[in-house]
């Protein structure tokens, strides 16, 4: 990896336009929470780290074990934001689902204790 490819990946994501891409395809988001349950996440460091430093996420083979994206090798940041945003859709997705069952059973809680 050229040093420009390390400095571009550790300040930001180039994210191409739809019509550059091939084989989009949509992502189950709940399917990949399920699988973000068991992926390991560590600390570590860089052989060249001074031992104050500590960074912490997944390691390369695992994302590529787990999710088949990746090489195994490196961690593209794109997929770690696609990976995030789509188990934080799933959250909120599930948040919402049990937010409505939650205002249903208050309201029969709340229709059974008039009956009293």
């Amino acid at each position: 990896m050229s040093s420009q490819a390390v400095a571009d990946s550790a300040i930001g994501v180039k994210v191409e336009v739809e019509p550059l891409l091939d084989g989009s395809s949509p992502v189950d988001a709940g399917e990949l929470l399920a699988r973000v349950a068991v992926l390991p996440i560590s600390t570590w460091r860089y052989t060249s780290d001074s031992r104050r430093v500590k960074h912490i996420g997944p390691m390369a083979q695992d994302m590529q074990r787990i999710f088949g994206i990746g090489n195994g090798h490196r961690l593209p940041i794109v997929d770690l934001c696609g990976l995030a945003l789509a188990g934080l859709a799933a959250l909120v997705r599930r948040h919402e689902a049990l937010s409505a069952r939650h205002l249903e059973l208050q309201e029969r809680v709340r229709i059974l204790e008039g009956a009293r």
